[in-house]
C-alpha cells in the first residue's frame, strides 16, 4: 500500500515535469495544482465541513460558510466528531467501494471552486472578498503554520 509520502513524491514529480513544460512554452500561464493534501486545510476540507455542518444543523449547505463566517454554535463534541468525519471521509468512500473508487465528487467541487476563486481574484471587480483556506508554513513567530 502506498504511503502519503509515496503519493506526495509521485505527484510532486508529475507537477515538476508539467511546470517545466509550461515555463518553457507559456511562461505567463496560471497553473492550478490540484492534489491530495497531506496535512493542510484545503478547499476540499472546507467544502466537506460546510456540508457536514449543514447536515448536523439542518441547514442548506449553500448557506454555510464554515469556518470563515461561522455563526453556528457547535459544541466541543460536535467539533470533535465533525473533525474526525472530515479527516476520514475520503478513506470511508474508498472502503465502501471495496478500494475501487475515490471521493471524486468533492474533488471536482473543490477544483471548480479553486479555479473560480482564482478568476474572481484576477478580475478584482464586483465579487467581494475572494478567499480560500489553507495552512502555510510560517516561521516569523512561534507558530509553525498560519491559516
Amino acid at each position: 500500500m502506498m504511503t502519503h509520502d509515496d503519493l506526495f513524491n509521485i505527484n510532486a514529480n508529475i507537477v515538476k515535469k508539467l511546470v517545466e513544460v509550461v515555463v518553457d512554452n507559456c511562461h505567463k500561464a496560471l497553473i492550478h495544482i490540484i492534489s491530495n493534501s497531506i496535512f493542510s486545510v484545503t478547499t476540499l476540507d472546507v467544502g466537506r465541513a460546510n456540508t457536514f455542518v449543514a447536515q448536523e444543523k439542518n441547514l442548506k449547505p449553500i448557506n454555510v460558510d464554515f469556518p470563515r463566517k461561522s455563526l453556528i454554535n457547535l459544541t466541543d463534541e460536535e467539533v470533535e466528531n465533525l473533525t474526525v468525519k472530515i479527516q476520514n471521509v475520503g478513506a470511508e468512500v474508498v472502503e465502501e467501494n471495496d478500494g475501487a473508487g475515490s471521493a471524486t465528487l468533492f474533488m471536482g467541487y473543490a477544483t471548480i471552486r479553486f479555479i473560480e476563486s482564482s478568476l474572481w481574484a484576477l478580475d478584482g471587480d464586483g465579487y467581494g472578498d475572494v478567499y480560500e483556506c489553507s495552512y502555510v508554513e510560517f516561521d516569523l513567530i512561534e507558530l509553525t503554520f498560519f491559516a
